[in-house]
């Protein structure tokens, strides 16, 4: 992870020799459990022609999020 200031952050993971960003938000957190990826929103996301508002707990499958697969879900 790389901290940009107190409310931004980049996360990145290895994929091999390199690392991979996780595409989202700099303001917005995310951790993995289990087989999902869990996004809290600080400002509002428009990703695959939707807009997920501030606030927001979307979740996702990790491994198809990660191939270009963004089929979030609100909680």
């Amino acid at each position: 992870m790389r901290q940009i200031d107190h409310d931004h952050n980049e996360i990145f993971l290895r994929d091999g020799r390199s690392m991979k960003k996780l595409p989202k938000p700099d303001d917005a957190t995310a951790f993995i459990m289990r087989d999902q990826l869990l996004i809290t929103l600080r400002s509002d996301w428009t990703i695959n022609n939707k807009i997920y508002p501030w606030g927001a707990l979307v979740a996702a499958n990790f491994a198809s999020f990660m191939r270009g697969k963004y089929d979030l879900e609100v909680l």
